[in-house]
């Protein structure tokens, strides 16, 4: 079971990147002329409260073989890409 976790965890944690660029890039243009460290810790708080709590808590279902681990690693990568869609189409229309 620790080969098949494996397999789909390193190309779902990689992916994770491109949801984090996804989720900062419009949180950097609405922070453009404010602070950076205000910048950073909105664009950090969705990695830190919802990014890693889900993967860890996929990669703890996946190794008791409750669940699929394309559903459970991916799954956070979703609701990132979600989060990002979300705020690209705020951004748009303003």
């Amino acid at each position: 079971m620790n080969v098949t976790l494996e397999q789909y965890m390193r190309p779902a944690v990689a992916g994770g990147c491109l949801c984090f660029v996804l989720v900062g890039c419009p949180v950097g243009i609405w922070f453009s002329k404010r602070d950076y460290l205000s910048a950073f810790i909105t664009c950090f708080l969705p990695i830190v409260v919802l990014y890693y709590p889900l993967l860890l808590c996929g990669i703890n279902l996946t190794r008791n073989g409750r669940w699929h681990p394309a559903l459970c690693l991916w799954g956070c990568n979703i609701v990132m890409l979600t989060i990002a869609l979300g705020l690209l189409r705020r951004l748009i229309r303003n």
